[in-house]
């Protein structure tokens, strides 16, 4: 579990954001959920999925659904050799507790392929397809 209250400060900055902001990708062409998963912080990860789901990005847009909830194990072995895949299960139940909740998606097989998927996703809502730094 991460120190010094990172997921009380993520929590905060993610009510603040809006839908463009919590799709914009790092330069490795991560979101907030994927490093989150990564670094094994599925209660980060659960605080980026509250975040979308208040939004209704999860539910309108499958897309979107498919990104943010993306298994990045087939190509990343930091991803794979974190568990992220299980990490990213765990911030799904915490979402949905009652059991009713949106899967894994298993599709994306490339770096390249995710890259380009959430770059299509920033341009879909308009915003730019500049990573942050």
């Amino acid at each position: 579990m991460p120190r010094y209250g990172l997921n009380r400060a993520l929590g905060w900055l993610l009510q603040r954001s809006d839908a463009p902001l919590l799709l914009r990708p790092t330069k490795a062409g991560w979101l907030v959920v994927m490093t989150a998963c990564r670094a094994r912080n599925a209660e980060g990860a659960a605080v980026y999925l509250w975040r979308t789901r208040e939004l209704g990005l999860l539910e309108h847009a499958a897309e979107a659904r498919q990104v943010i909830l993306a298994d990045l194990t087939p190509f990343n072995r930091y991803y794979r050799d974190n568990r992220g895949r299980e990490h990213l299960q765990e911030a799904i139940r915490r979402v949905w507790p009652e059991g009713d909740h949106p899967a894994v998606f298993d599709g994306i097989r490339q770096d390249r392929e995710l890259e380009a998927r959430v770059a299509g996703l920033v341009r879909m809502l308009g915003g730019l397809d500049l990573a942050f730094v």
